[in-house]
């Protein structure tokens, strides 16, 4: 029968063991790029709805948001209204 291994059979840690390093996490210039791009393309999408009526434009943007529409339902349902109407009031 064998028995497990409990914190006295393990050999010890030096305390400063050597790690790998991760890289840094800095936002690398792509995603800041396209980061930039999304803003400016909703922009140019509003605007478009704005201006011209434009139905389409106003779906896209309603598309490109609905998942922090959903995240903030999600956080704010909890205080007692329904996640559907905050979703719905979201959406307008």
């Amino acid at each position: 029968m064998m028995r497990s291994r409990t914190r006295s059979d393990t050999p010890p840690q030096p305390k400063h063991a050597a790690r790998e390093l991760e890289p840094a996490r800095v936002t690398p210039y792509r995603q800041r790029v396209s980061r930039t791009s999304t803003r400016e393309a909703a922009r140019v999408l509003l605007r478009e709805y704005h201006e011209h009526g434009d139905l389409e434009a106003r779906e896209r943007l309603i598309q490109q948001y609905m998942p922090l529409v959903k995240s903030l339902a999600r956080r704010y349902s909890a205080g007692g209204e329904l996640y559907e109407d905050l979703v719905q009031v979201g959406c307008i």
